[in-house]
């Protein structure tokens, strides 16, 4: 993940996450809620627009507003799990990252990219014998930039995700740096500071020893990492979980209503995503070597 170290003790990795993820967040969900509806609103009409319009169980020729036709004939075709993961990037990007960056097109692919390249390089190293994954990794990324064919399948599977990572280290770079800037210049912004990931792990670094733009830009490269599949999967196996036990949506609807929104008190939403997540576990899949630190 861009060279950042990943320790099993729990000390060894820090608290900044714990206190950005699990106190800053948490705290400013309230002033974050209006700008996360917009982004699902937008990502959702984009998703909703990009599916195939159904009639009696069969896509209907696409036709110039095929949103439009599909609301006139009531279902629309959709990916679930691509849905899910272009909804959290988006949204998500807007709480790490702040508005400007969550609305570039090429950020948000490459965004999308990291995680998912980073899991399936991880998955494919699992294969290679501890001692010998470092050498596979460079030895793969010299055959994809001199395009040798022995080993571009490896490289493909292995590295394209240096793509998207560089994408994102250079658009993150300069924000990080002119947050530091900031920073030094004054200390008392108030509410005048972004309302993101970025200037909560600025504020939380450790000021006897503060963190390098590049050591930040690897936090939050962590951290996205963590923040994109598991939570659209847990989606996907929510909205699954509403099919399969269809009692429940009239509840949670009228919850919805009651509360107008108010995330911190859909007591009945948080109670049916936990159990949604706890007979779905996410995380199984992900788990690191027993016994061992990852970069």
């Amino acid at each position: 993940m861009n060279g950042l170290g990943v320790h099993d003790g729990m000390r060894a990795n820090g608290s900044v996450h714990n206190r950005v993820l699990r106190v800053l967040l948490r705290s400013n969900l309230t002033l974050l809620q209006p700008l996360l509806q917009d982004a699902v609103r937008m990502s959702f009409t984009k998703e909703m627009a990009s599916g195939a319009a159904m009639k009696h169980g069969e896509a209907v020729p696409r036709v110039r507003d095929d949103l439009a036709t599909a609301h006139q004939l009531g279902w629309i075709k959709l990916q679930t799990f691509a849905m899910a993961k272009n909804i959290v990037v988006q949204v998500n990007s807007t709480a790490f990252f702040g508005v400007g960056l969550s609305r570039d097109p090429l950020f948000l692919e490459a965004a999308l990219r990291y995680p998912q390249d980073v899991f399936v390089a991880s998955e494919a190293l699992r294969f290679v014998p501890t001692f010998m994954a470092s050498y596979v990794l460079y030895l793969s990324t010299i055959l994809h930039r001199i395009k040798l064919k022995p080993g571009r399948k490896v490289a493909s599977l292995i590295t394209r995700q240096g793509e998207a990572a560089e994408t994102l280290v250079r658009y993150l770079t300069p924000v990080v740096n002119a947050r530091l800037h900031t920073r030094e210049q004054s200390k008392s912004l108030g509410q005048h500071k972004p309302l993101d990931c970025i200037q909560w792990i600025v504020d939380t670094m450790p000021r006897k020893q503060p963190w390098s733009a590049e050591k930040i830009v690897q936090v939050v490269l962590g951290l996205w990492f963590a923040s994109v599949h598991q939570l659209a999967m847990s989606v996907v196996y929510g909205l699954y979980d509403l099919c399969k036990y269809p009692d429940y949506v009239a509840a949670l609807r009228d919850e919805l209503t009651v509360q107008e929104g108010r995330v911190e008190n859909l007591v009945l939403m948080d109670s049916f995503l936990k159990e949604s997540a706890r007979m779905c576990p996410s995380d199984s899949s992900t788990s690191p070597r027993p016994s061992q630190s990852l970069k």
